[in-house]
Order: C-alpha cells, then structure tokens, then sequence
C-alpha cells in the first residue's frame, strides 16, 4: 500500500512506514517522483523529464543525468515496494503506476468534492459531511516546500480555488443544516489564511456576524477585508460588501436571511456584453490582448480575473486572443491603477504571458465595439 500527500508538506509511506526525506538518494529522484506521481498512469516523454529537471544542462550530459535519476528513484524506493510496480518505463516514456491499493491526496480530494456538489440538491445534510472530509484533507497548499517550482503553480492555485469554493459552499450548508454560524466562520477564516483576497469569504463572514448581531465583529471582519484587498490587489471593497456593512446603521443592523450567492465576478457572453455597452451611460471598457493564441494561458487568466476583480464587474471572452472587462464603477483612473495590479499580478502568477491592456471610456467602447464588430466574436 502506497499513501502519497501533496497538501502541505509532501509525504510518503510504504505500507506503513513514512519514507523520510533524508532516505532519497538525490533531489531531482524526489522531484521526478513527485512530478510523475500527481500525474499517476500518465506516461510522461523522455524530453518532458529533461526540460523539467535539466533545462539549462549541456545536453551530453541529459541521458547519463536521467538514467542515474532514475536509478535512484528507483532505489530509495526499492527497500519498501518492488521498483517495477511503481516506476515503469517503455518506448522512451515514463510513468507512476497507481495501482488500487495506493493513496493520493489531491485525487481523494478532487473525488470528494465532485461528490459533495452533486449531493447538495437532494441530501444537504449529507453533501455538508462529504464537504467537510474534503477540507479536512486541505493541510496546507499543494507542495508548500516547492512554492517556487514552475510546474506547480497552475496544481497549487487550481486547488487553492477548490479548497475556497468548497468552503464558501460548506458554510452555506452550516448555517443552512444547523444555524452554526460558529462553525461557518471558522472555516471561512481558516481559508482566509491561505488567501485574504477573496473578497466572498470575508462576506460569509460579516454575514454570519450580522445574523448573529454581533455588529462590531462584522465591522472588523469588513476593516481587515478593506485592508486585505488594497494591499494585495489594490482595490476597495465591492459594492456588495459595503452594502452588508450598511446594514449595521440600519434598525438592530440584524440580517434575517443570509443570502450566500456571492461568488466569482460574472462571467458573459458577447451579445450581452455589446448590451451593456450600449445600454450604460458611464463605465469603463478594460481589453487584455495576448499576443500568442495559448489556450492555456487564456483559461488560466480568466480564472484569476474571476477571483481578483470587484463582484459587480463583467468578464467576457471576446475573441480567442482578448478579454474585455467591463468595470461598472472605476473612473479612467481608477481602471489604469486595476490594469497595473492585474499586469502584476498575471505575471506573477502566469511566468512569461505577454499580454497588452487597453482603456477605453464610455465614448472609446462604443467605438472600439463597432471597431471589432467587423472580425466578429467567438462563439459562446
């Protein structure tokens, strides 16, 4: 029996006994067995392997390099399991063996979650208990030890997203199974301290504050989502979160529903896009282009888009190459500070994307609509 932790820090154990990291015989053995383990059955080319752990090696050196990696993969494995069951090679290519007796968190994971949201319409209860066995197996983000490693950025923050987005629904059915609003902020909280931008899970929380009456509670939880959101993203709360606050001044400032659907900034489609531009009086038109057609990068930036703007905004995938956001309530200014924020923090997060990002006004995206109506936009 083979158990393999990702979340948090990396773990392995061989029918029973961990393998300490002491006991590998090299770092690139580790790397490659994390690297083909998160990927298990998926036979992975020769070149991948090289790229990944001797991209700037004189390449003489890449076959020798590899076969002694595999070596000692091999042997820091062979005193607890039969190397052959584990590490299998043919025609060139490489693969992690996951028989029915082996572990792996982030697939038992991404297994309960996809359970959990189809329980939640018929048996609530039920979907809240599959949450919960998910979040308990979050111990920490995906390969902490390796936060610098580029092939694992896109696995850490697609599970990151999860994790949230588990949260934020197990929350709901806290308080929605068992009025525990104790319990729903716990967990949100808990999430927060991997990422303090997410603007809905500080809204679960003054929500929850709220429906308890517990005002100067929600009013802190707003001030360190004030702060939370200007230092990392350079933005102030969303319309929605501020109108939670204002409850407070309202009667007992008392919320007697909890309403949980905030979530990502809205995503639309063209035709309604071209609406908005037409309806709206004063707005502000944010274009990202890319330069390169990777389909990769796209997908990967709409995400982040979803998560980093101010709910109230819209997000529309215009052509195959551009994304137009549509900020109802920055000025020009305000919209160029966003656009810097987002520059920074694409490439942080997506190393070597080059995109263009333009402004227009109100006037400019009419424009820039009839402009484009002529290449036409993908289909949604």
């Amino acid at each position: 029996m083979i158990k393999i932790w990702f979340l948090g820090s990396f773990r392995v154990e061989i029918n029973g006994t961990i393998i300490p990291i002491e006991q590998w015989k090299s770092k690139k053995a580790l790397v490659l067995f994390k690297y083909l383990c998160c990927q298990p059955n998926k036979k992975v080319p020769k070149d991948s392997i090289i790229e990944l752990l001797w991209s700037e090696c004189d390449p003489e050196m890449y076959t020798h390099n590899l076969h002694t990696t595999i070596y000692n993969l091999r042997r820091s494995l062979s005193a607890k399991e039969n190397e052959r069951s584990v590490i299998c090679y043919s025609n060139g290519l490489y693969w992690f063996n996951a028989a029915h007796n082996c572990y792996i968190d982030i697939f038992k994971f991404n297994n309960l979650a996809k359970q959990a949201v189809e329980l939640e319409t018929l048996d609530p209860a039920a979907a809240l208990k599959v949450y919960k066995q998910a979040i308990n197996i979050y111990r920490g983000d995906f390969l902490e030890e390796d936060m610098y490693e580029d092939w694992t950025t896109s696995i850490r923050d697609t599970l990151r997203g999860q994790y949230i987005e588990m949260t934020t629904r197990a929350a709901q059915l806290w308080v929605q199974c068992h009025q525990n609003y104790r319990e729903a902020i716990r967990i949100c909280r808990e999430a927060l301290s991997y990422d303090d931008t997410v603007e809905r899970l500080h809204q679960t929380v003054i929500r929850c504050y709220l429906a308890k009456g517990r005002n100067a509670d929600a009013m802190v939880q707003y001030k360190a989502c004030e702060k939370a959101l200007m230092g990392g993203l350079g933005l102030s709360p969303s319309e929605e979160t501020c109108r939670l606050v204002e409850t407070i001044k309202n009667n007992d400032g008392k919320l007697k529903h909890i309403n949980f659907s905030a979530g990502y900034v809205r995503m639309i489609d063209c035709n309604t896009l071209k609406q908005e531009i037409r309806a709206r009086k004063t707005f502000v038109l944010l274009v990202l282009s890319f330069a390169n057609k990777n389909y990769s990068e796209f997908c990967r930036t709409l995400e982040l888009l979803q998560v980093s703007l101010r709910q109230g905004d819209l997000i529309c995938r215009w052509t195959e190459t551009s994304i137009a956001v549509l900020l109802a309530t920055a000025n020009y200014m305000g919209a160029s500070e966003v656009s810097k924020r987002l520059e920074q923090l694409l490439l942080k997060w997506i190393p070597g994307c080059k995109l263009k990002f333009e402004i227009f006004d109100a006037g400019q995206s009419k424009q820039w609509l009839m402009k484009t109506a002529i290449d036409g936009s993908i289909t949604q």
